[in-house]
């Protein structure tokens, strides 16, 4: 029996993950909403987007096969009237996955990410409807819709909370827009920071989150070092930090594994987290990365009082990230445990120390492999 899957952001990092694993079942044919660019047409730029992700998770020339035969690029947009679609030659999926989104955060594109994130939603959400989905719209959001909240975070619709910034709150509008289409027996998963694959530690696209933050860092220390030759390497800088936050971070492939056997569940819940249960101090995951890219342990502090004017650029310069290290959130993981049938823990949820090395230090190379990573208006103001 064939199981059609129809999916949007599939050329991007978890999209493309999640279609690998859709096709690692036999009879599986996927059909992907993909734009053309200026160099290629859609058909040869999924391919090429799923045969490097195919790369990056340690797999063989045999999956191309099935990349090949069963995987279908259907030119569209998201930010298209029903993703620019027209239906009508296309087989009924069983299932929606919408996974494409912006996944920028500052003010400044506020409007971009709002048109991708909310109204590309509810294109999608259009085109499931008159495509006939058979079984659940499945949306892809983030764990951080929680916003400023801490604490426990529940597997459910909430309100009220406060975003960090424009990227959670369109993540929160677009959730709503799910939320309400329950012709679609719709399911809302939340991964929460998704990392490089859980053998090869290898990232095929998209280097947001950890390897934002690991970027920033490195940028903050190339402008530290043109103020003053050496100076990052001189003293540890104080750092504000909730000593009890905890990062968490999953391996892109664990996250694909369970939103696939999920969706093919029978559970009749709505919300899901997909989070590490155990996820490493996200003060130790910072001493990892400033130690893999040769700078000095940060010193942590609860308050700015007393920060030198350096410091105090390096606090502004974090950003985004900030909000990382700033406190506890608990993800409940009641509804994807109970589907899951979990009862032995994943081996891609250990990240002690040795193990958040290996990801740091493979994007770290890839990081050296770029000359200068500070723009030039920052280094003309330093």
């Amino acid at each position: 029996m064939t199981a059609n899957h129809f999916v949007t952001g599939g050329t991007g990092f978890v999209g493309s993950n999640l279609i690998l694993e859709l096709l690692a079942e036999r009879g599986t044919a996927v059909y992907a909403l993909t734009r053309r660019s200026s160099r290629q047409s859609a058909e040869d730029r999924l391919q090429s987007a799923l045969r490097h992700a195919a790369r990056a998770a340690g797999y063989d020339d045999a999956l191309d096969h099935a990349i090949a035969e069963r995987c279908h690029a259907v030119e569209g947009d998201v930010l298209s009237e029903n993703c620019g679609v027209t239906t009508g030659g296309l087989p009924r999926p069983d299932q929606f996955w919408h996974v494409a989104a912006s996944l920028r955060y500052e003010e400044r594109y506020a409007a971009e990410i709002f048109r991708t994130n909310v109204e590309g939603t509810r294109n999608a959400l259009a085109l499931a409807r008159s495509s006939g989905v058979d079984r659940h719209f499945n949306y892809v959001s983030t764990a951080y819709v929680s916003g400023c909240r801490m604490g426990l975070i529940r597997e459910e619709i909430s309100s009220g909370q406060t975003p960090n910034n424009p990227y959670e709150a369109s993540k929160i509008q677009a959730e709503g827009l799910v939320q309400q289409s329950l012709d679609l027996r719709p399911r809302i998963f939340r991964p929460s920071i998704v990392i490089g694959h859980s053998i090869t530690r290898r990232v095929s696209s998209g280097f947001s989150g950890l390897y934002g933050f690991i970027k920033r860092v490195l940028r903050l220390r190339q402008l530290l070092d043109r103020i003053q030759d050496g100076l990052a390497s001189r003293a540890g800088l104080r750092v504000i930090a909730d000593p009890n936050a905890l990062l968490n971070i999953i391996p892109v492939d664990v996250v694909a594994r369970q939103l696939v056997r999920i969706g093919r569940s029978g559970s009749r819940a709505t919300v899901f987290h997909i989070t590490n249960p155990t996820p490493p101090p996200a003060v130790e995951v910072s001493r990892v990365i400033f130690r893999e890219l040769d700078l000095p342990q940060p010193v942590m502090v609860s308050d700015s009082a007393g920060m030198n004017w350096i410091e105090q650029k390096v606090e502004e310069g974090l950003g985004f990230y900030k909000s990382y290290f700033r406190g506890t959130r608990v993800f409940e993981r009641t509804n994807s445990d109970w589907t899951l049938g979990v009862s032995v823990p994943e081996p891609g949820y250990r990240m002690d120390s040795a193990t958040v090395a290996e990801y740091v230090r493979w994007y770290a190379d890839v990081l050296r492999g770029t000359t200068d990573l500070l723009p030039a208006a920052e280094a003309a103001a330093a």
